[in-house]
């Protein structure tokens, strides 16, 4: 079997991209940098589905970190039109690199669980990556992905593009 019958079979791209980011999470949690005890993040980012007709949402997000080692967040969606409003809540692993610079990669990955899951994914529980950076230690730019990795028979997913200010307790 040859490189592109196995990504073929795995449901294309999205199973490389995956295991692309588990790599890089698992190289980062070797390597990552102690951090402040605890954080707080508040913003706001946009969403997107695979599906057009559902069109954009705003998500206004809180997270709390421990240590940049654990995380909890709570999201809330909406548009007020053709997305109801909904709410996330997610907790896993945050992965960073490098804390004492001007830009300051990180990674998350967990699990998320979703209030009314036929609004813009298909089951209640998905899992939560992102990928992003920190810039001067107070504003952090993520993408985020959630969804159910196959595990449904539709697997609708929700990537977000969001905007946070980061604050220390």
């Amino acid at each position: 079997m040859n490189i592109k019958d196995w990504i073929r079979l795995n449901h294309g791209y999205t199973t490389v991209a995956v295991v692309i980011f588990i790599v890089v999470f698992l190289w980062g949690y070797f390597n990552e940098v102690e951090a402040a005890e605890y954080e707080g993040r508040l913003g706001l980012g946009t969403q997107a589905t695979d599906r057009e007709d559902r069109g954009k949402a705003i998500t206004q997000d809180f997270m709390f970190t421990i240590d940049r080692d654990w995380y909890m967040e709570a999201t809330r969606f909406g548009n007020g039109t053709v997305i109801p409003e909904t709410w996330r809540f997610s907790a896993g692993r945050r992965v960073d690199w490098r804390e004492e610079t001007y830009f300051a990669p990180f990674v998350r990955l967990g699990a998320a669980y979703w209030l009314e899951p036929s609004v813009l994914v298909s089951e209640n529980w998905t899992f939560d990556m992102a990928v992003g950076f920190r810039a001067w230690n107070i504003v952090e730019i993520e993408y985020q992905h959630n969804s159910t990795a196959g595990r449904s028979g539709k697997n609708t997913g929700v990537d977000i593009v969001g905007l946070y200010v980061v604050f220390d307790f």
